[in-house]
């Protein structure tokens, strides 16, 4: 998978609301922006 490929999955997988990770004392969903802020922030 190169990185285009990557960055396509990371945000369907946003938009369908099946990326999460653990901030404060719960899971929860990663939203559209915190995505496209990591991949931006990543290249």
């Amino acid at each position: 998978m190169d990185r285009g490929e990557a960055r396509r999955w990371l945000l369907a997988e946003a938009e369908a609301g099946r990326l999460t990770r653990f901030g404060g004392a719960a899971w929860r969903r990663w939203d559209l922006a915190e995505v496209d802020a990591l991949l931006r922030a990543d290249c």
